[in-house]
C-alpha cells in the first residue's frame, strides 16, 4: 500500500523506459530517483524470493501462479535495472548524484554502491532459483550480461567497483558453488554441468 502510494507521488519521468530518457537526456534529472525506485522494488522481489525454493518434480506449468508472477516480475526488475546501468555514459556519471529532492533522501555514492551490488545478489538469486531450464539459460545470460556490464562501467564509475567484486568473487570460487544450495537436480545446476557425456 504505501509502496503503490509512492509510486503514484513519483514524478512521470522517473516511470518512462530507459530509452526514452536516455533520448531526452531526463538521467541527469532523475537518474539516482530512477534507481533508488527499481532498488526499493527489487529489495521487495528478492523478499519474496527467498521462500521460492527449486522443488524438484514441479515443472514451469505446474507452477502456481502467484509464484510464477513473482519470478517473471522480479526477472522484468533486474531487466530495468541493466538497462538503466547500460544506458549511463560519461557525462551522467558527473552529474548524477546531487542532493535531490529535499524532501526525500539524498542519495550518496555510498548509497549507491550498494543499491548496484544488490542487483548482483538479486541476478544470482534468480539464476539460483530458476524453475526450469529455459528460464535458467535466461537467467545465466542476464548474469552474464550484468557481469560484462559492470566490468565495463566500473572503468569509469567507481560506485560499480563493489559490485564487480562480489561478483568476480562469485565466478572465482565457482558458480557451481552458490547453486548447490538449490540441489543437484536444479535447473541452474544442470545448466552449470552441461550435456552429460557418453
Amino acid at each position: 500500500m504505501l509502496m503503490q502510494q509512492w509510486r503514484d507521488d513519483l514524478p512521470p519521468v522517473v516511470l518512462k523506459p530507459t530509452k526514452e530518457l536516455v533520448e531526452d537526456d531526463a538521467l541527469d534529472n532523475c537518474g539516482p530517483l530512477r534507481l533508488t525506485y527499481l532498488t526499493l522494488e527489487l529489495l521487495v522481489f528478492r523478499a519474496l524470493l527467498r521462500p521460492l525454493a527449486f522443488q524438484p518434480g514441479t515443472g514451469e506449468q505446474e507452477m502456481s501462479e502467484p509464484r510464477s508472477t513473482i519470478l517473471q516480475n522480479s526477472q522484468s526488475c533486474a531487466k530495468l535495472i541493466l538497462e538503466l546501468v547500460t544506458a549511463l555514459k560519461a557525462n551522467h556519471f558527473v552529474n548524477f548524484w546531487p542532493s535531490f529532492f529535499p524532501i526525500m533522501l539524498t542519495v550518496s555514492p555510498e548509497d549507491t554502491r550498494y543499491q548496484l551490488s544488490y542487483m548482483t545478489n538479486f541476478v544470482l538469486l534468480l539464476f539460483v532459483q530458476s524453475p526450469s531450464m529455459a528460464v535458467a539459460k535466461e537467467n545465466k545470460m542476464l548474469l552474464d550480461k550484468w557481469r560484462i556490464t559492470v566490468r565495463m562501467q566500473s572503468r569509469a564509475w567507481p560506485v560499480l567497483k563493489l559490485a564487480v567484486m562480489r561478483l568476480d568473487a562469485v565466478f572465482w570460487k565457482g558458480l557451481d558453488h552458490i547453486v548447490t544450495c538449490a540441489g543437484k537436480d536444479s535447473p541452474a545446476m544442470l545448466l552449470l554441468k552441461g550435456p552429460p557425456e557418453n
